[in-house]
């Protein structure tokens, strides 16, 4: 079975990990859920919806996206092709924005 980390990079091009209680201080994120993406592949889904390295995933599709473990669960129904809307929150001149994009797997 393919954990979220796995998966995440082979459906949309991205490398994500826990969001620290640092990066969350830092996006004025209080809730603890979401994914922090660290890189994204150029000519991903990722890159094509605009999404890039230090935002906070916070939604895929219709359900919040709690932490690393629970996001492998989610990709793991993702068929080739699915379109999934997500929210992301992303710093932006020291102040934090979300932002919506849609993610077409590969």
């Amino acid at each position: 079975k393919l954990d979220g980390r796995d998966l995440a990079l082979r459906l949309y091009g991205i490398r994500v990990d826990a969001l620290s209680e640092k990066a969350a201080r830092q996006l004025g994120w209080s809730r603890n859920e979401g994914v922090v993406l660290t890189e994204v592949e150029p000519n991903s889904p990722a890159s094509q919806a605009g999404l890039q390295p230090g935002d906070l995933l916070y939604t895929l599709g219709p359900y919040r996206v709690r932490g690393l473990e629970q996001i492998g669960s989610l990709l793991e129904e993702v068929q080739s092709g699915s379109r999934a809307e997500v929210g992301v929150v992303r710093m932006f001149r020291q102040k934090a924005r979300l932002l919506e994009g849609e993610l077409v797997a590969r």
